[in-house]
């Protein structure tokens, strides 16, 4: 009888020690959940109007929404603006950085004073460019009798160089137009600004061709004012399905943008995934996936670990080709 108190009375220490998270002290160290957000998180982002800008409201609505707390959107000049000063920010997850994949590519030609990768800490990837495209002003392919891409890359056989094709150093712009080139179409290259710039340089004739996404020529193409000749990337582009591929003429890299969150190195791992858990449930929703869609963009999540290891392969890719106007 003795030996059976004996043990009952054991097994109700194991029980108690159980009840209070197995530690002789009785704290529960390692099941308390984070009280993270307790208040505003500033996303600071590049200039208010880019692409960028606009992907990143996008997002913060819903953030906001999600997290419980104000999302307060801080515009910098630029993308590498905006990843200085949030490398420069308390380590709490306060003050994050919301941008797309071109600071890469500043970053792997060595034209950087930070490492994109290995200076910041990686919260999780949201959504995805549907691709680049090349257009033409309808009435300049007419003049040419160039019907579609396999035309294009002929007459520039015979006119090597003839024609002009906007690209912008430092973006997803210029590592496109580097795929070509290096896959043999044979232009010669121009910085005319931004997208608006490149379509307006087209339709005025100072260029021949412009690079975009397909959302900023979408309307020109429907208008009849521009026709695309090319989707730039392996696959066809979802929102563009009756123009072909660069991948099916052998130039099959993946320069699309994606748009990440990252933070300062050292942020705590608990902040990391409130912010992944919260992201993650974001993009599985219907109504964020038909928001992307109607500015042309994709859901493309992918959790830290994932997105750290596409930067470094995507920096790696990057560095093996010259790209336009930053080597």
């Amino acid at each position: 009888m003795k030996k059976l108190i004996t043990l009952v009375l054991a097994l109700a220490m194991v029980l108690s020690l159980a009840a209070c998270g197995g530690s002789k002290d009785g704290s529960t160290e390692g099941t308390k959940k984070s009280d993270y957000p307790k208040y505003a998180i500033t996303v600071v982002t590049s200039k208010s109007g880019s692409a960028v800008d606009n992907n990143c409201r996008a997002l913060t609505q819903y953030l906001g929404e999600k997290l419980g707390v104000n999302i307060v959107v801080s515009n910098a000049s630029g993308q590498n603006e905006a990843l200085r000063e949030v490398m420069n920010a308390d380590k709490d997850g306060y003050t994050i950085w919301f941008g797309n994949t071109s600071p890469l590519i500043n970053d792997a030609v060595g034209d950087s004073d930070f490492n994109v990768v290995e200076d910041f800490d990686m919260i999780a990837s949201v959504s995805k460019g549907a691709g680049q495209v090349v257009s033409m002003k309808k009435t300049r392919a007419e003049e040419l009798g160039i019907k579609n891409f396999q035309d294009l890359i002929n007459y520039c056989e015979a006119h090597p160089e003839e024609l002009k094709i906007s690209s912008q150093p430092n973006n997803s712009t210029g590592a496109a137009v580097t795929c070509l080139m290096d896959g043999g179409l044979k232009v010669t290259t121009v910085n005319v600004g931004e997208t608006g710039e490149r379509i307006t340089a087209v339709l005025a004739g100072n260029i021949d061709m412009c690079v975009t996404n397909y959302a900023a020529v979408e309307q020109y193409r429907e208008a009849g004012d521009l026709v695309i000749l090319v989707s730039c990337g392996p696959d066809v582009n979802p929102f563009a399905k009756d123009v072909p591929a660069s991948g099916d003429y052998g130039m099959t890299e993946d320069f699309a943008p994606y748009y990440y969150l990252c933070g300062p190195k050292g942020m705590p791992a608990d902040v990391i995934e409130v912010l992944e858990t919260a992201i993650k449930e974001i993009t599985e929703s219907a109504s964020y996936g038909e928001s992307l869609a109607t500015n042309a963009q994709l859901v493309g999540y992918r959790n830290h670990t994932e997105l750290a290891t596409f930067l470094a392969n995507q920096k790696k890719l990057l560095s093996e080709h010259e790209v336009i106007g930053m080597k």
